[in-house]
Protein backbone atom coordinates (compact mmCIF):
# COMPACT_ATOMS: atom_id res chain seq x y z
CA UNK A 1 0.00 0.00 0.00
CA UNK A 2 1.16 3.52 -0.82
CA UNK A 3 -1.51 5.84 0.56
CA UNK A 4 -4.60 5.61 2.69
CA UNK A 5 -7.63 7.39 1.28
CA UNK A 6 -11.22 6.68 2.13
CA UNK A 7 -12.97 7.68 -1.07
CA UNK A 8 -16.71 7.17 -0.63
CA UNK A 9 -16.66 7.31 3.15
CA UNK A 10 -14.07 10.07 3.35
CA UNK A 11 -13.47 10.19 7.05
CA UNK A 12 -10.10 8.73 7.39
CA UNK A 13 -6.65 8.45 6.48
CA UNK A 14 -5.45 10.19 3.37
CA UNK A 15 -2.00 9.70 4.80
CA UNK A 16 1.32 8.24 3.61
CA UNK A 17 1.72 4.57 4.48
CA UNK A 18 5.19 5.44 5.70
CA UNK A 19 3.54 7.22 8.61
CA UNK A 20 2.14 3.86 9.67
CA UNK A 21 5.02 1.55 8.95
CA UNK A 22 8.17 3.60 9.40
CA UNK A 23 7.35 6.54 11.65
CA UNK A 24 10.00 7.74 14.05
CA UNK A 25 10.53 10.72 16.34
CA UNK A 26 8.16 12.33 18.86
CA UNK A 27 4.51 11.54 18.26
CA UNK A 28 1.36 12.73 19.98
CA UNK A 29 -1.50 10.82 21.58
CA UNK A 30 -5.03 12.15 21.30
CA UNK A 31 -6.49 9.76 23.87
CA UNK A 32 -9.67 7.75 23.73
CA UNK A 33 -12.22 10.54 23.48
CA UNK A 34 -14.63 11.41 20.70
CA UNK A 35 -17.67 13.56 20.14
CA UNK A 36 -20.76 12.89 18.09
CA UNK A 37 -24.32 13.15 19.33
CA UNK A 38 -25.08 14.33 22.85
CA UNK A 39 -26.60 10.98 23.74
CA UNK A 40 -24.84 8.09 21.95
CA UNK A 41 -27.25 5.52 20.51
CA UNK A 42 -27.69 2.13 22.13
CA UNK A 43 -27.33 -1.16 20.26
CA UNK A 44 -30.15 -1.64 17.76
CA UNK A 45 -31.17 -4.38 15.33
CA UNK A 46 -31.27 -2.21 12.19
CA UNK A 47 -30.05 1.14 10.85
CA UNK A 48 -31.51 3.59 8.35
CA UNK A 49 -28.55 3.55 5.97
CA UNK A 50 -29.66 6.54 3.90
CA UNK A 51 -30.09 8.69 7.01
CA UNK A 52 -26.75 7.58 8.50
CA UNK A 53 -24.96 8.49 5.28
CA UNK A 54 -26.73 11.86 5.06
CA UNK A 55 -25.97 12.63 8.71
CA UNK A 56 -22.30 11.91 8.15
CA UNK A 57 -22.07 14.13 5.08
CA UNK A 58 -23.86 17.10 6.61
CA UNK A 59 -22.90 16.99 10.30
CA UNK A 60 -20.11 18.16 12.57
CA UNK A 61 -18.27 15.17 14.05
CA UNK A 62 -15.12 14.26 15.92
CA UNK A 63 -13.93 10.70 16.55
CA UNK A 64 -10.69 9.37 18.03
CA UNK A 65 -9.77 5.68 18.13
CA UNK A 66 -6.68 3.80 19.26
CA UNK A 67 -5.24 0.35 18.71
CA UNK A 68 -2.07 -1.72 18.68
CA UNK A 69 -0.45 -2.31 15.30
CA UNK A 70 1.42 -5.41 14.13
CA UNK A 71 4.64 -3.69 15.24
CA UNK A 72 3.35 -3.60 18.84
CA UNK A 73 3.03 0.19 18.89
CA UNK A 74 -0.06 2.20 19.81
CA UNK A 75 -1.76 3.98 16.90
CA UNK A 76 -4.20 6.86 17.30
CA UNK A 77 -6.55 7.94 14.51
CA UNK A 78 -8.51 11.18 14.86
CA UNK A 79 -11.20 12.31 12.41
CA UNK A 80 -13.00 15.66 12.46
CA UNK A 81 -15.66 16.83 9.99
CA UNK A 82 -17.65 20.02 9.57
CA UNK A 83 -19.78 21.60 6.83
CA UNK A 84 -17.89 23.67 4.27
CA UNK A 85 -18.94 26.44 1.89
CA UNK A 86 -20.83 25.52 -1.30
CA UNK A 87 -18.48 24.94 -4.18
CA UNK A 88 -17.92 23.70 -7.73
CA UNK A 89 -15.91 20.53 -8.34
CA UNK A 90 -13.22 21.34 -10.88
CA UNK A 91 -13.16 18.01 -12.75
CA UNK A 92 -16.89 17.91 -13.54
CA UNK A 93 -18.14 21.48 -13.17
CA UNK A 94 -20.91 20.26 -10.86
CA UNK A 95 -21.81 22.46 -7.91
CA UNK A 96 -23.06 21.44 -4.48
CA UNK A 97 -22.43 21.42 -0.76
CA UNK A 98 -19.07 20.48 0.75
CA UNK A 99 -17.66 19.04 3.94
CA UNK A 100 -14.24 19.74 5.40
CA UNK A 101 -12.75 16.56 6.83
CA UNK A 102 -9.44 16.36 8.65
CA UNK A 103 -7.70 13.13 9.62
CA UNK A 104 -4.68 12.64 11.85
CA UNK A 105 -2.64 9.57 12.66
CA UNK A 106 0.02 9.33 15.33
CA UNK A 107 2.22 6.42 16.33
CA UNK A 108 3.53 5.79 19.82
CA UNK A 109 7.12 6.97 19.81
CA UNK A 110 6.76 8.16 16.23
CA UNK A 111 5.68 11.01 14.02
CA UNK A 112 2.16 12.22 13.36
CA UNK A 113 0.61 13.15 10.02
CA UNK A 114 -2.47 15.18 9.15
CA UNK A 115 -4.55 15.37 5.97
CA UNK A 116 -7.60 17.38 4.89
CA UNK A 117 -10.03 16.47 2.13
CA UNK A 118 -13.14 18.13 0.74
CA UNK A 119 -16.05 16.01 -0.49
CA UNK A 120 -18.60 17.63 -2.83
CA UNK A 121 -22.18 16.36 -2.70
CA UNK A 122 -25.76 17.08 -3.68
CA UNK A 123 -28.42 15.52 -1.47
CA UNK A 124 -27.20 12.01 -0.72
CA UNK A 125 -24.99 11.89 -3.82
CA UNK A 126 -21.27 12.40 -3.38
CA UNK A 127 -19.89 13.44 -6.78
CA UNK A 128 -16.30 14.50 -6.13
CA UNK A 129 -13.51 14.67 -3.56
CA UNK A 130 -10.52 17.04 -3.51
CA UNK A 131 -7.48 16.05 -1.42
CA UNK A 132 -4.85 18.38 -0.02
CA UNK A 133 -2.10 16.54 -1.92
CA UNK A 134 -3.50 17.90 -5.20
CA UNK A 135 -5.36 14.76 -6.29
CA UNK A 136 -9.11 14.32 -6.87
CA UNK A 137 -11.72 11.58 -7.13
CA UNK A 138 -14.79 11.54 -9.36
CA UNK A 139 -17.71 9.65 -7.83
CA UNK A 140 -20.54 8.61 -10.19
CA UNK A 141 -24.12 8.97 -9.02
CA UNK A 142 -25.60 5.90 -7.42
CA UNK A 143 -27.73 3.80 -9.80
CA UNK A 144 -30.42 3.39 -7.14
CA UNK A 145 -31.42 5.05 -3.90
CA UNK A 146 -29.56 4.21 -0.70
CA UNK A 147 -31.81 1.95 1.38
CA UNK A 148 -33.57 2.88 4.59
CA UNK A 149 -33.94 0.48 7.53
CA UNK A 150 -31.42 -2.35 7.10
CA UNK A 151 -30.85 -5.10 9.69
CA UNK A 152 -27.51 -6.17 11.15
CA UNK A 153 -25.78 -8.37 8.58
CA UNK A 154 -27.19 -6.51 5.58
CA UNK A 155 -24.91 -4.99 2.96
CA UNK A 156 -24.84 -3.21 -0.37
CA UNK A 157 -22.65 -1.36 -2.83
CA UNK A 158 -21.88 2.31 -3.19
CA UNK A 159 -20.48 3.70 -6.41
CA UNK A 160 -17.01 2.89 -7.71
CA UNK A 161 -14.94 6.08 -7.75
CA UNK A 162 -12.05 7.01 -10.05
CA UNK A 163 -8.91 8.72 -8.77
CA UNK A 164 -6.91 11.28 -10.77
CA UNK A 165 -3.39 12.60 -10.29
CA UNK A 166 -4.52 16.24 -10.60
CA UNK A 167 -7.66 18.30 -10.07
CA UNK A 168 -7.34 20.22 -13.33
CA UNK A 169 -8.68 19.68 -16.84
CA UNK A 170 -8.24 18.22 -19.38
CA UNK A 171 -9.19 14.99 -17.69
CA UNK A 172 -6.49 12.33 -17.83
CA UNK A 173 -6.86 8.57 -17.36
CA UNK A 174 -7.57 7.59 -13.74
CA UNK A 175 -4.62 6.28 -11.77
CA UNK A 176 -6.82 3.95 -9.73
CA UNK A 177 -10.42 2.95 -8.97
CA UNK A 178 -12.06 2.29 -5.63
CA UNK A 179 -15.02 0.03 -4.91
CA UNK A 180 -17.10 0.82 -1.83
CA UNK A 181 -19.29 -1.60 0.09
CA UNK A 182 -21.53 -0.75 3.07
CA UNK A 183 -22.48 -3.13 5.85
CA UNK A 184 -24.44 -2.99 9.10
CA UNK A 185 -22.48 -4.81 11.80
CA UNK A 186 -22.50 -5.49 15.53
CA UNK A 187 -19.31 -5.39 17.59
CA UNK A 188 -19.23 -5.71 21.38
CA UNK A 189 -22.90 -4.77 21.52
CA UNK A 190 -22.43 -1.65 19.40
CA UNK A 191 -24.33 -1.37 16.11
CA UNK A 192 -22.08 0.02 13.38
CA UNK A 193 -22.61 1.56 9.96
CA UNK A 194 -19.49 0.54 8.01
CA UNK A 195 -18.02 1.17 4.59
CA UNK A 196 -15.16 -0.89 3.19
CA UNK A 197 -13.12 0.77 0.44
CA UNK A 198 -10.82 -1.29 -1.81
CA UNK A 199 -8.53 0.52 -4.25
CA UNK A 200 -6.93 -1.08 -7.31
CA UNK A 201 -4.28 0.36 -9.60
CA UNK A 202 -4.38 0.32 -13.39
CA UNK A 203 -3.10 -3.26 -13.39
CA UNK A 204 -5.98 -4.36 -11.16
CA UNK A 205 -3.81 -4.96 -8.09
CA UNK A 206 -5.16 -4.02 -4.67
CA UNK A 207 -3.09 -1.11 -3.37
CA UNK A 208 -5.26 0.11 -0.46
CA UNK A 209 -8.04 -1.27 1.70
CA UNK A 210 -9.75 0.09 4.79
CA UNK A 211 -12.99 -0.23 6.71
CA UNK A 212 -14.50 2.71 8.57
CA UNK A 213 -17.32 2.02 11.06
CA UNK A 214 -19.45 4.48 13.04
CA UNK A 215 -21.97 3.78 15.75
CA UNK A 216 -25.50 4.33 14.45
CA UNK A 217 -29.03 4.30 15.85
CA UNK A 218 -32.07 2.85 14.11
CA UNK A 219 -32.99 6.25 12.67
CA UNK A 220 -29.46 6.82 11.34
CA UNK A 221 -28.30 9.09 14.16
CA UNK A 222 -24.55 8.69 14.58
CA UNK A 223 -22.91 8.15 17.94
CA UNK A 224 -19.56 8.65 19.60
CA UNK A 225 -18.11 5.19 19.07
CA UNK A 226 -16.06 4.25 16.03
CA UNK A 227 -13.76 1.55 14.66
CA UNK A 228 -11.25 2.03 11.85
CA UNK A 229 -9.39 -0.86 10.21
CA UNK A 230 -6.48 -0.36 7.83
CA UNK A 231 -5.36 -3.47 5.95
CA UNK A 232 -1.61 -3.42 5.46
CA UNK A 233 -1.63 -6.73 3.57
CA UNK A 234 -3.72 -9.88 3.30
CA UNK A 235 -2.60 -10.89 6.79
CA UNK A 236 -1.69 -7.64 8.59
CA UNK A 237 -3.93 -4.79 9.71
CA UNK A 238 -4.22 -1.97 12.21
CA UNK A 239 -7.53 -1.92 14.07
CA UNK A 240 -8.37 1.13 16.19
CA UNK A 241 -11.51 1.67 18.26
CA UNK A 242 -12.83 3.76 21.13
CA UNK A 243 -15.12 1.16 22.74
Amino acid sequence: MLKLKSYIFPIALALPMAALLAACGGGGDDGDTSTGTQNPPQAVASVNVAAAWRNFLTGTWNWTATGIGPDGKKYTFSVATKPGAPGTFSLTGESGATSIQTSRVSVEGGNSATSTQTPYYSGANLFGIRYDDGTCSIVPRLPSAIPGASPIGSSGDFATSSEYATCTLPLQSPVSTTTNHWTIESDSGVTLFCITATTRNRAGQITEKEQDCLEAAADGTLGKRAKFTIYLSDTLSVVTRNF
